[in-house]
């Protein structure tokens, strides 16, 4: 799950900056499996009203879930009652509702911090995306390099800017996607007119942190957006994860395709023989049928072994002896490991 232990891995040490009361409090919840939307409404009500207003402008908090709209039902007609919409308006900045949606579906239990430290968490998100940007080569490894629109210079300078969050509506678009490669989830986004489907406002970001084609096993998440502002589709569950996994999306996923144009080459997806997961369509096919082949394991990329060790449930990180911060593992590492299945 992405939870708000997950997201605090990119904190740095000097996280006591954000109220530990507020983790103490997420941490118990994140414990207890009965809990559910009223809790969380019990909870937010309690809070202090310091903690429930806004530091810059003094709004309180517009807290409510509603139905999804009728005009939603084009993408899950009868299981409409399944989710809802939680709108939470501490702020209008186009990024903070963006990013707010996220961890929210990420881990609803995010909701219960204040403006402030929500807002701190965002930050050292953004600050930790562009460190890693060009330290850990990801601006390679997603292939940025060769995509025009992902000029190196430009999206640094987005990055900056975002951590001051002040947005541009023109390249905002480049931090969508690196987020979503980043941390491995796939976005849609679905624009509202009126609460009517605006068909000219929607965008979609598929994760390329496990290759250049669609994962079925990166988590989808799913936003609507109405007014330049974000809101999160909640599982109507006890759980306070709310993206859909493989299996959730599946049933709705033509209709997804066919709303966002996507390119058939742009959304591979594998097949489920006798419990079986087949490979990746790029794999070559000696390798499938070889796959604890030492030699075959070496021609692979890194990231095409990235994607074969997901699938066979192997951790493709590990939490470095320097730092103890979690970092990606060599190319050497994930063959060991794959050789041993």
């Amino acid at each position: 799950m992405l939870s708000v232990n997950y997201i605090s891995t990119f904190l740095s040490n000097k996280q006591e900056s954000i109220d530990n009361k507020y983790y103490n409090t997420i941490n118990h919840f994140e414990l207890n499996e009965s809990f559910n939307k009223n809790d969380m409404n019990k909870m937010e009500s309690n809070l202090s009203t310091e903690n429930n207003k806004i530091n810059d402008n003094n709004i309180n908090i517009i807290k409510k879930y509603e139905p999804i709209y009728d005009s939603l039902k084009y993408f899950f007609d009868t299981d409409s009652n399944n989710f809802s919409i939680y709108k939470k308006l501490e702020n209008n900045n186009e990024l903070y509702t963006f990013m707010n949606s996220i961890l929210t579906i990420g881990d609803e239990i995010f909701m219960l911090n204040n403006f402030q430290n929500k807002k701190n968490i965002m930050k050292t998100l953004i600050k930790k995306m562009d460190d890693d940007l060009l330290k850990e080569d990801l601006y390679f490894l997603y292939n940025y390099d060769k995509n025009r629109k992902f000029n190196k210079e430009k999206i640094m300078t987005v990055l900056k800017e975002l951590y001051k969050f002040n947005v541009e509506r023109e390249t905002i678009h480049l931090f969508k996607q690196y987020l979503s490669d980043y941390l491995g989830i796939n976005i849609f986004i679905i624009g509202l007119i009126n609460n009517n489907i605006d068909y000219d406002n929607k965008e979609f970001y598929l994760t390329h942190k496990y290759g250049l084609n669609y994962n079925k096993y990166a988590q989808t998440f799913i936003l609507i957006t109405e007014n330049n502002l974000y809101y999160p589709l909640i599982k109507n569950t006890n759980n306070n994860f709310h993206a859909l996994n493989y299996e959730e999306i599946e049933k709705y996923l033509n209709k997804f395709i066919t709303f966002y144009d996507i390119k058939i080459e742009e959304i591979i997806i594998n097949k489920v023989e006798n419990t079986e997961i087949t490979e990746n369509t790029e794999i070559n096919n000696n390798i499938i049928k070889n796959n604890s082949n030492e030699n075959e394991l070496k021609k692979l990329k890194l990231d095409e072994l990235r994607i074969k060790a997901i699938e066979k449930k192997i951790s493709i990180q590990k939490i470095s002896d320097k730092t103890s911060k979690m970092i990606n593992k060599t190319k050497g590492e994930l063959i060991e490991e794959l050789l041993k299945i």
